[in-house]
């Protein structure tokens, strides 16, 4: 074999890994203090949510726990409660007194994108108002295709900021933010 043909063969074989990237690059997963999550684990939420009609708003309290899936990029919500006598609204919502909730199709899949975010899928709370306040609408329904959840820091997370909107137009939106709990211990990679 020629020293040409060697060098081109070589340079392909380089070429190859270069664009192949690293053998030893990890796929993204949860952490727990930097390194891979090894078990499954739970973590708490607990914050506030804005859910957003074109006409008005309501901020209520919510608590939540979600499972993290060691070595996978995917969790679950797995409960959520929302605090309805915290519920302030807005606009048309200002003399809705939220009375129940109904939180649908638990639970909601988490998954790690390439930017370091958290998705969340399909989201839906349905808030119901008391009857005679002055509430122009018995029950306000709030279906998030996708929740984006950014971390205050990928390593270690101490809280996310929560933000999605409704499909169609609706003008349906939710944004919000939660602490988590442990704070600092669990992170993306």
């Amino acid at each position: 074999m020629g020293i040409k043909r060697i060098i081109l063969v070589a340079s392909m074989a380089f070429a190859a890994i270069a664009v192949a990237g690293p053998a030893s690059a990890s796929a993204l997963e949860w952490t727990k203090h930097s390194a891979p999550l090894e078990a499954n684990e739970k973590i708490g939420l607990t914050g506030t949510l804005e859910l957003v009609i074109p006409t008005g708003a309501m901020d209520c309290e919510v608590h939540a726990e979600a499972k993290l899936t060691a070595n996978t990029s995917t969790g679950e919500v797995e409960k959520i409660e929302i605090t309805t006598n915290t519920c302030k609204g807005t606009g048309s919502l200002t003399n809705c007194q939220v009375v129940n909730d109904t939180v649908a199709a638990l639970p909601w899949t988490m998954h790690i994108t390439a930017a370091l975010e958290i998705t969340i899928t399909d989201m839906t709370i349905t808030l119901n108002n008391k009857a005679g306040t002055g509430c122009p609408i018995p029950a306000t329904v709030f279906h998030i295709p996708t929740v984006t959840a950014k971390p205050d820091f990928t390593e270690v997370i101490s809280s996310l900021e929560l933000s999605g909107a409704g499909t169609g137009g609706t003008g349906i939106t939710m944004n919000g933010s939660l602490s988590v709990t442990p704070k600092a211990t669990y992170g993306v990679f």
